[in-house]
């Protein structure tokens, strides 16, 4: 996990990353990337497993990260 990512919650459940069961973070880290050809940085919440050292994602997630990105690109705009 990257230090400066904010810790949202933390749930013991079944990591659909590694297939076990353990502490999964859900986590808010500061995203970029382009957009309509702007830089457009947002903040993006992933699901983390630390056995497997990887951010992964769910599609309501995606959905939300993708909803961040266009609010944060509307501002750029204005």
């Amino acid at each position: 996990m990257i230090s400066n990512d904010k810790i949202i919650k933390k749930e013991h459940k079944l990591c659909t990353c590694c297939m076990t069961v353990h502490n999964v973070l859900t986590v808010e880290a500061e995203e970029t990337t382009k957009h309509k050809g702007r830089e457009v940085t947002y903040p993006a919440v992933y699901l983390y497993c630390d056995i497997a050292d990887e951010y992964f994602v769910h599609g309501d997630m995606l959905d939300q990260n993708f909803v961040s990105m266009r609010k944060a690109y509307q501002i750029l705009q204005k």
